[in-house]
């Protein structure tokens, strides 16, 4: 049977012990694999502060599960947590190339888990704060953590999981500072919980590659229905915490050009 992977999920941030929600109850044990339903899925965290957590969940689930379920530790600043960074956290690191040390920490976790991807990262231009009904981070911030964190996962060659909210164009023109400076852009791209259009998608794939295993867009169905109409043979759906895994039975395995979400990614 072909299991789904689920390419993007936050299970370490519920309320439930992910431990406790992941594993099955069923009589055949925690071990079987027809009850979680999936061959594998990769962890976002959103701030170094939920680093050792998402590392310690990956960990611990590899211990309770089958040996080849594919459990994929993803380290990076979400656009939501970028106001988040303190003075602190931007201090250069003299001893790294000055990199800013809350860049040090993913390039660190990176290293040490050769398995590990970029994610989740991104922009977002519909996060407001209430109090002052800006944005929570500044674009140009944003920006500036998003290109640090691109050049710093193709310099690794590693895949990243981008989230962008209503700023594709402000996304177009900084991949295409990335793609024409020394660095260029990742091995792979995943846009997940798309909500752009056909044309948007069109554009990201001229700037970003045709190559099949490069660009990889996520659909998420309370976002987007857009799926339905595109005939693409690469694309994954984003799961709903915390019942993902019921979400998952109703709607998967699903193919597309006999290709399954399982294929390439990360």
């Amino acid at each position: 049977m072909l299991l789904p992977f689920d390419a993007h999920n936050h299970i370490h941030m519920g309320a439930t012990p992910p431990i406790q929600a992941l594993l099955s109850t069923s009589a055949s044990g925690p071990s079987d694999r027809a009850s979680v339903a999936l061959s594998g899925m990769a962890i976002m965290s959103t701030h170094p502060k939920d680093f050792e957590r998402v590392r310690d969940l990956s960990h611990d689930l590899k211990l309770h599960q089958p040996d080849d379920l594919k459990i994929v530790p993803c380290f990076g600043v979400h656009p939501w947590w970028v106001s988040e960074l303190t003075q602190e956290d931007w201090q250069e690191d003299s001893a790294r190339d000055a990199l800013p040390r809350w860049l040090v920490e993913v390039e660190d976790m990176l290293v040490t888990y050769p398995h590990s991807i970029v994610g989740e990262i991104g922009l977002d231009g519909f996060h407001f704060d209430r109090a002052t009904g800006g944005l929570k981070a500044p674009m140009a911030k944003q920006v500036e953590v998003f290109r640090l964190q691109m050049e710093l996962a193709a310099k690794h060659q590693r895949p990243v999981s981008i989230h962008t909210v209503q700023c594709f164009g402000v996304l177009m023109d900084t991949l295409s500072i990335i793609k024409k400076s020394t660095v260029k852009l990742p091995p792979k791209m995943y846009f997940h919980a798309f909500g752009g259009k056909q044309g948007t998608i069109d554009q990201l794939l001229a700037l970003c590659g045709r190559e099949p295993g490069k660009v990889y867009f996520g659909f998420a169905p309370v976002i987007s229905k857009c799926d339905k109409s595109f005939g693409f043979s690469l694309f994954f759906h984003r799961t709903s915490i915390p019942n993902f895994l019921r979400w998952y039975k109703r709607r998967f395995p699903i193919a597309k050009n006999g290709r399954c979400c399982t294929e390439g990614w990360p």
